[in-house]
């Protein structure tokens, strides 16, 4: 469903608050992941998944930002958070989305050799469940979020991966 409306905001308190108005807009959107990339749940070993960014592409150069993160549930401790640089904390990576993907990819012969984010550890034991997720914007005006697919290796796509 698409549409838009029309919205206000102010800024501080008072009578030298700033008003301003805004238009909001919805659109209509595919799936909420992406077909490349994502977290790998048992490639490198057995509770030993890695987190690979899909690739960007784009009709003319252009500066993609991308946060990633590792969110992992258990019925003891509910949703957490695991960022680049720790618990509920995640670095943004600055990347160039070219025709053929992200430029700083590139090897010399012209293959991809993508970011990925590894050693990841999962503790046995405590039936977690992990899904990868980035927040993007790209250019200056488009930001986005989405969980990415899992691979079991070799099972198949799905949501998130599994450890009993």
């Amino acid at each position: 469903m698409s549409g838009s409306t029309v919205a206000s905001v102010a800024l501080g308190e008072g009578p030298g608050a700033a008003r301003l108005s805004l238009t909001l807009q919805t659109t209509a959107q595919g799936p909420s992941f992406w077909s490349d990339g994502g977290l790998e749940c048992n490639l490198l070993g057995s509770y030993e998944p890695y987190l690979a960014a899909p690739n960007f592409t784009a009709i003319s150069p252009l500066d993609v930002e991308v946060r990633p993160w590792v969110a992992w549930y258990t019925s003891a401790d509910g949703w957490r958070w695991l960022g680049t640089v720790g618990a509920n904390a995640s670095q943004w990576y600055r990347w160039t989305a070219t025709q053929s993907g992200i430029e700083q990819w590139k090897t010399p012969a012209g293959a991809v050799n993508r970011w990925t984010w590894s050693p990841i550890s999962v503790r046995p034991g405590n039936a977690t469940y992990a899904i990868g997720v980035f927040e993007i914007v790209y250019g200056t005006t488009r930001y986005t979020w989405g969980y990415s697919p899992s691979n079991l290796a070799g099972s198949g796509l799905t949501t998130y991966c599994g450890y009993p």
